[in-house]
């Protein structure tokens, strides 16, 4: 039986012995020392009775090809793996990880590993697990191609609750789609670099990440200095961030950063567009470059949504920071934000910076920092307070006449755009399928600005909420039509 074309081997953590042969629920082996020991036939299906808890790590090595290891029975299989990882695949093909719950012994209480760790493997899948209490991540992939990881919850673990890294090569063809990270606090071991994030990715070429969330995670990131943000990536091409939510992310006391998306050093050819940030330690957006970073271009922001954000740093929606030279090129293009400070900070000039047909809302200054080389055009600005629109962080703010006739926007328009927005942050989504039918960030029937964007289109195809991009535009992430 053994030599069976597509076995599956059952594991009983209670009623099993490993002297069975594994291959009846009625014959399960024990314990994950046996299945570690077994030569694993190609196409084989590993099943763990669900309600069940296991102990160790299973390995899977080098080679192993179109194994599915899940649960069966009734609820899921737990794997505790104390302070190792819980389940390692290395240099293997077509291998699905799924219906699982992997549990390490705290990020805080001896942990030295992550739930899922796979290295260089092809084909891989991971979906509908759970994982928490890992010092080091919940999930973590390095290297590999056409890697997917669906419906999977990652919390309550140290660095991140996910991360993608390059292995021997770069990361190649990988998805995230409809997951969760969330309280994933930092990593107490780590002092020289930042920890704490949701889903962070680099080192990779091609990753879409969507319909996912992140929240509460970086609030324990044991130093200061540069830190988490909630999803966000580096050292990447063709990266796409779409329908996603980062909310009321946070950093340590004296930390950095905490906000909810961000491109950061060495990002190319890469967009972020149709997303939800709000209530963030850090901006929603944070177009950065780390010094020593590849160079970071040819990046799009566009049809997002920031509102509340920059509660400790940054003090903006869109935040961008030059830490080195390299940045460069960015269309930053139809988004909606709404700060009690500013809309918009910037701590240097970013040279081929396209802003257009934004909607920025601020209680200060709309826009501060020296962005005098920016193409501005067709943005709609207004403070609330009347504390200006613009200012380089050398003069004194200016109001729109003066700006516009310096040159800073000449199509610009101000005054309240009339968006219809929530009465408190609790009425945001926090489902990321509800963002394109939530009612929030439409522009009212009787919006003055509807119409009046022009110039470049926006890139996208269509809207937050489906509509298609069509002559006349109007600022924001709206382009419906007025309900009549």
């Amino acid at each position: 039986m053994k030599n069976d074309k597509n076995p599956t081997y059952f594991l009983d953590s209670v009623s099993g012995s490993d002297r069975n042969d594994g291959l009846t629920p009625d014959h399960a082996w024990k314990t994950i020392d046996r299945l570690n020991a077994e030569k694993l036939a190609p196409g084989a299906t590993v099943s763990l009775r669900g309600g069940h808890v296991f102990f160790g790590t299973i390995r899977i090595p080098p080679g192993v090809s179109g194994l599915t290891v899940s649960s069966f029975g009734e609820g899921r299989a737990t794997l505790y793996a104390g302070a190792e990882d819980a389940i390692t695949l290395n240099g293997t093909h077509g291998v699905t990880i799924r219906n699982l719950t992997a549990v390490g012994c705290g990020r805080k209480a001896g942990s030295d590993g992550a739930g899922i760790v796979a290295t260089d493997c092809t084909d891989a899948r991971i979906e509908d697990v759970e994982v928490h209490g890992f010092r080091v991540a919940g999930i973590a992939v390095k290297g590999g191609t056409r890697i997917t990881l669906e419906r999977v919850v990652a919390r309550d673990n140290g660095a991140a609750g996910i991360s993608v890294n390059q292995g021997s090569e770069v990361a190649r063809d990988v998805v995230i789609r409809d997951c969760v990270a969330h309280s994933n606090a930092g990593d107490p071991q780590r002092l020289d670099n930042h920890s704490g994030n949701g889903i962070v990715v680099g080192g990779l070429d091609g990753c879409l990440i969507e319909f996912c969330r992140a929240y509460n995670n970086g609030y324990d990131m044991p130093r200061t200095g540069n830190g988490p943000v909630g999803i966000w990536g580096y050292a990447a091409h063709n990266l796409t961030i779409q329908y996603c939510i980062s909310h009321d992310n946070k950093t340590s006391p004296g930390g950095m950063d905490g906000g909810g998306f961000d491109f950061d050093g060495g990002i190319t050819d890469s967009v972020l567009q149709y997303n939800l940030s709000y209530n963030n330690h850090g901006s929603g957006y944070l177009l950065c470059q780390y010094p020593g970073a590849a160079p970071w271009k040819n990046n799009r922001c566009r049809f997002n949504i920031s509102i509340n954000d920059g509660r400790t740093n940054h003090f903006a929606g869109i935040h961008f920071w030059a830490g080195d030279a390299g940045i460069s090129d960015a269309k930053v293009s139809h988004n909606l934000v709404i700060n009690d400070r500013h809309a918009v900070t910037a701590t240097h000039d970013i040279p081929g910076l396209v802003m257009k047909n934004n909607i920025l809302i601020a209680e200060d200054t709309v826009i501060a920092g020296p962005l005098t080389t920016t193409a501005f055009s067709h943005n709609h600005v207004w403070s609330r307070r009347a504390k200006g629109v613009f200012t380089d962080g050398k003069s004194e703010p200016v109001e729109l006449d003066e700006w516009t006739a310096g040159g800073g926007d000449p199509n610009a328009t101000t005054g309240d755009p009339r968006v219809v927005l929530p009465s408190i942050l609790a009425e945001l989504p926090t489902d990321p399928r509800d963002l394109r039918c939530m009612p929030w960030a439409r522009l009212s029937a009787d919006s003055p600005i509807r119409g009046v964007a022009e110039g470049e289109p926006a890139g996208g195809e269509h809207d937050l909420f489906g509509n298609p991009v069509e002559s006349p535009r109007s600022p924001g992430v709206d382009q419906g039509r007025a309900p009549r």
